[in-house]
């Protein structure tokens, strides 16, 4: 068990233009961060700090800044999701481990794409620009997918674990 009333303050509601500025999704990311050190929840630690290195990178990034962006943002939700999901259940099952590590599986992903984009000259990333938007896009489908994959195990869990509590209730009902 952890305390995860932290959790809750980090929802920053301040939107520009419906989208969040990414210095603010950095912040977001590095406060998720200090709340999942001190709150025992070291599994999830590595995959915010490899979210938090991809949105500061991204802040940098010249070409397809647009594309680049709106991973950032697919990624801060991403991370998003999962601590919401931790404070629900009030702590990391195995099938809650599983998750993370395939979210981190896709951010790795990201970084090793962000780390060969910045490690180009610059003639060669703006006429890599079309080629880039693509990988941009399949990325950014990669961590939908995962999102959407892993909300449906948790409502999937709940479901179960519901039902398994209805069960229990029915052979052993109070006196």
């Amino acid at each position: 068990m952890f305390n995860t009333t932290a959790l809750s303050i980090l929802k920053i509601p301040v939107r520009i233009s419906g989208v969040l500025p990414l210095a603010t999704v950095v912040t977001s990311l590095n406060s998720i961060a200090s709340v999942a050190q001190v709150s025992e929840l070291p599994y999830i630690q590595p995959m915010i700090l490899r979210a938090t290195a991809i949105v500061t990178t991204i802040q940098h990034l010249k070409e397809n800044k647009r594309a680049f962006t709106r991973l950032a943002h697919d990624t801060h939700k991403m991370i998003e999701t999962v601590m919401s999901a931790v404070d629900y259940r009030r702590g990391l099952s195995e099938e809650l481990k599983r998750n993370v590590t395939d979210f981190t599986v896709v951010l790795e992903k990201i970084w090793v794409f962000i780390r060969e984009h910045q490690s180009r000259i610059s003639l060669l990333r703006l006429f890599a620009v079309a080629d880039d938007a693509k990988k941009i896009q399949e990325l950014r489908r990669e961590i939908r997918m995962a999102r959407e994959l892993f909300e449906i195990r948790i409502h999937e869990n709940i479901v179960h674990l519901v039902a398994e509590n209805a069960r229990r209730n029915a052979d052993h009902p109070p006196p």
